[in-house]
Formats: C-alpha cells, structure tokens, sequence
C-alpha cells in the first residue's frame, strides 16, 4: 500500500488507547502521543478534548490543562452541545480526574 493518510486527533486517539498494551508497537504510540500533544493545543474541539483526555490518561500523561478547556464547553443544561455521543465521553474523560478517578478505556 504505501500510502500516508492525514492524521486526526479523534482517529490517532483511539489507535493509542486501542494499543495501550502492545509493547511491539511504542514508536508508533510515541508518535501519536507526540502529534496528539502538538494538536490538541490549536485543533480544539469536545471530541478532541474528550478523547485526548482519556487517551493521555490510558498513557500517564498529565491531563489537568485540558480539564478546564473540557468543562467550558459545557451548556448550562450540564450537556456537550445537547449531544448525547460527546456527553457521554466528555463525562468519561471528567471520571478521570480527582479522588477515585476512573478510565473507562483503560486495560
């Protein structure tokens, strides 16, 4: 095949978390830690947000930056956009801070 494809932030995310115990695979983890870091700070959306969090959790990495960015995008309704998808996840990303804190995703 041969063929590079664009990244995206949501894509690479779930790759990562999907890898997260695949020793043979950490260049390609490094790299999509890497570009995710380098991303989410100018491509921001609820998704990208939501699944950076979980991502970077799965892998250790400090996530309280994001927090904030998270939770302003909330509606005053206590949703993401009235969407039940990026509800969902924006609330699994939040379990993954303070006492008790939980990953969904994370093996």
């Amino acid at each position: 095949m041969g063929l590079h494809l664009t990244s995206y932030i949501p894509t690479t995310a779930l790759a990562a978390i999907a890898l997260q115990n695949d020793g043979s695979n950490q260049k390609i983890i490094d790299n999509a830690l890497a570009y995710l870091e380098r991303e989410i700070g100018t491509n921001v959306s609820t998704l990208n947000l939501a699944l950076t969090i979980l991502c970077f959790n799965v892998y250790g990495r400090n996530t309280e930056e994001l927090k904030p960015r998270l939770l302003a995008r909330q509606e005053s309704d206590g949703s993401w956009r009235g969407n039940a998808h990026l509800t969902s996840l924006s609330a699994l990303a939040l379990e993954t801070f303070g006492k008790g804190a939980a990953n969904a995703f994370k093996i």
